[in-house]
């Protein structure tokens, strides 16, 4: 709606995960780098702990493209609130097997295993190495599923066909993989990521209106500072507030958006107030 107005070729706060709007804070790429170095040399499993918002998803979208094109397929789990045998009948599926689903838990277990490790030996005789992303694991709220990533990473372990297992979750779920020892153990990978701070919120800012085809300012100094300020530098917040403010300011006829503005747009959008 307000593209034309700011001289915008698309929408540069959506939540997509285009490579160009990718911005690589240091706490990013630093995560990117762990988890890349982690599949590449399968490590057991990887860690991706971080707060909503802070930009887990938008990081492993990163690590799918500067993969090489051996690491495939990537099996993303978005909803992991399933019984151990729906989790890894899912997985056995996702990576291409047909055999229908099973629904005895007990006798059914022993099958999804096998279908799990027929799949795995495929793809590595076709020189494929799966990756495997738990999104969202902190939403797992039976221990089982997590025993059964354990052994998941025992197929890892003693067969020819390498995988690679990433898990992320919000911050309480890294002291509940730590009350697990095996899986702990199992854990070669931990990469956390922390909020922007002042300067990358602003530089956030700059380069996403860049990516979009914007060479001119548009918001002003001391708006920039209260975008970082009232966003925490969490990503997300700091794509409502600018949404916001450029259409705000698309609709009042403004050429540039003031301090005043975001102050206003964080009201209507009920964020906190900046300490």
């Amino acid at each position: 709606m307000y593209e034309a107005h700011w001289n915008l070729q698309c929408r540069p706060f959506d939540d997509l995960f285009d490579a160009k709007f990718f911005v690589p804070s240091s706490t990013h790429q630093a995560a990117v780098l762990k988890l890349k170095y982690h599949v590449e040399h399968q490590r057991g499993a990887a860690l991706l702990i971080g707060a909503n918002g802070v930009g887990k998803t938008r990081v492993l979208a990163q690590l799918d493209r500067e993969l090489p094109e051996e690491f495939q397929p990537l099996v993303h789990v978005p909803y992991p609130r399933m019984s151990p045998l729906e989790l890894l009948s899912f997985l056995a599926g996702e990576l291409g097997a047909h055999e229908p689903p099973v629904a005895d838990e007990r006798a059914g277990m022993d099958r999804v295993i096998r279908r799990l490790q027929r799949q795995l030996a495929a793809h590595a005789g076709q020189d494929h190495r799966p990756v495997v992303i738990i999104d969202d694991a902190h939403m797992i709220d039976d221990e089982s599923v997590l025993e059964s990533l354990q052994m998941l990473l025992n197929l890892q372990q003693e067969s020819d066909a390498p995988f690679g297992l990433l898990l992320a979750g919000q911050p309480g779920f890294a002291p509940r993989v730590g009350r697990l020892g095996q899986l702990n153990d199992r854990i070669g990978i931990r990469a956390g990521l922390e909020a922007l701070d002042q300067q990358e919120s602003q530089e956030y800012v700059r380069r996403r209106l860049k990516a979009a085809g914007r060479t001119q300012p548009v918001f002003q100094d001391n708006a920039l500072r209260k975008l970082a300020d009232h966003s925490a530098g969490i990503p997300r917040r700091l794509n409502r507030l600018c949404d916001m403010a450029l259409l705000v300011g698309y609709a009042d006829g403004l050429t540039t958006i003031s301090e005043e503005l975001i102050d206003d747009v964080r009201m209507e959008l009920d964020l906190p107030r900046a300490a």
